[in-house]
């Protein structure tokens, strides 16, 4: 699967894409050069690629209301206490500040002005390319965040990024931290904005609800039950079933389990298997299943090697690929800033006259996440 650009776009949308691979050229290029500019002496702490089932939480120093202007002498992150503030840090800081008081004028629209932390407003930004001999070269470009409404209930929150739509509202993404593989449908990044809910009761299992819109207006929805169950200290299970309906694509469903293992040595070995079946999208059942153990290095670097294969039935090519992946994951001088490369090596086939062949691939990610972000 693999990322395509709709050649019926509108001029305006091939004008922001095409500005959206040459900032990500841009990006990569420089930020092999990012470390030398920060101080490699600094001590972060590395974020577990996955060694958690949840994100360690970004630890600040301080914590910051939402609404105040940041503040250009000071860094909030706790990386930043032991080197001066840089342009990274301000942009970071700068960023963050603008999305928190945009998030405070929609609150607003629904009653009292409050007042809360920065961390409550999370997400990321992340600009990469992707390279396979399949599919050639693939830029991409993902935004999201998330923010609780409190004049609503501290159980909704507003969604709005740019992300893989099918796969986000299938609930079919990857869950490689960072990584643009596509999730089961695969297809193009799309801006959405929605409203969530999140049933908080019970710590192992609840309902959550979203919907929204594809920008400009494309309406969708999804309902979701979770259930967790803990073997013992080293066992974990996790099933989510996910309904949804899309307006021009009619309604479909994903089930989803996962199985986590930590071994003795502390590394973390991850089972994913995901079967999704929809109107309009899927005449059978579209499925994946995948291994990755998940593994930390020294000097807070961090890998992830996964094993995987995913098809679908009643299409002319059932297994439609499979292969091997690798993620090697490290901050580049704050705890917020991350550098992600890797090779693959996969046979993907997706049609009877294509011969399987050994398709070798490099990607190269940058991301920057602020507030509480998790994966």
């Amino acid at each position: 699967m693999h990322w395509r650009t709709n050649i019926d776009n509108s001029k305006a949308s091939s004008i922001g894409n095409n500005c959206l691979h040459q900032l990500a050229r841009l990006l990569i290029a420089s930020v092999l050069l990012l470390p030398l500019a920060l101080d490699a002496g600094e001590q972060t702490k590395q974020k577990p690629l996955q060694a958690e089932l949840h994100s360690d939480k970004v630890s600040h120093d301080t914590v910051t209301d939402c609404y105040s202007s940041p503040d250009t002498s000071t860094s909030t992150s706790t990386s930043t206490s032991t080197a001066p503030s840089g342009r990274v840090d301000l942009f970071q800081e700068s960023f963050s500040s603008g999305v928190c008081q945009a998030i405070r004028w929609v609150d607003n629209l629904f009653g009292d002005t409050y007042s809360f932390n920065e961390d409550e407003v999370s997400g990321r930004i992340a600009l990469g390319l992707e390279y396979r001999q399949y599919d050639d070269f693939n830029y991409h470009g993902r935004f999201h965040v998330r923010a609780p409404l409190k004049n609503l209930n501290s159980k909704f929150n507003l969604f709005f990024g740019r992300v893989d739509e099918n796969a986000y509202i299938s609930d079919t993404q990857p869950n490689l931290p960072g990584s643009f593989h596509d999730g089961i449908f695969g297809e193009d990044e799309s801006w959405l904005l929605g409203l969530g809910y999140r049933q908080t009761k019970y710590k192992n299992r609840g309902f959550s609800f979203s919907a929204g819109v594809k920008l400009p207006f494309d309406p969708y929805a999804k309902a979701r039950y979770r259930y967790d169950k803990s073997f013992n200290d080293k066992q974990f299970m996790r099933f989510r079933q996910t309904f949804f309906w899309r307006s021009e694509r009619g309604f479909g469903t994903t089930s989803r389990l996962n199985l986590f293992h930590r071994t003795n040595s502390g590394n973390l070995l991850r089972w994913d298997n995901t079967m999704t079946i929809a109107e309009n999208d899927i005449e059978g059942v579209k499925w994946f299943t995948g291994g990755t153990l998940y593994h930390r290095l020294h000097d807070n670097h961090a890998i992830s090697m996964q094993a995987f294969i995913n098809g679908e039935t009643k299409e002319e090519v059932h297994i439609q690929d499979y292969g091997l992946r690798m993620i090697w994951r490290r901050p580049i001088g704050r705890e917020w800033l991350f550098i992600e490369v890797g090779p693959s090596i996969t046979w993907p086939r997706e049609k009877l006259l294509e011969e399987r062949e050994m398709s070798l691939g490099f990607s190269i990610l940058v991301e920057m996440q602020f507030g509480d972000y998790k994966y």
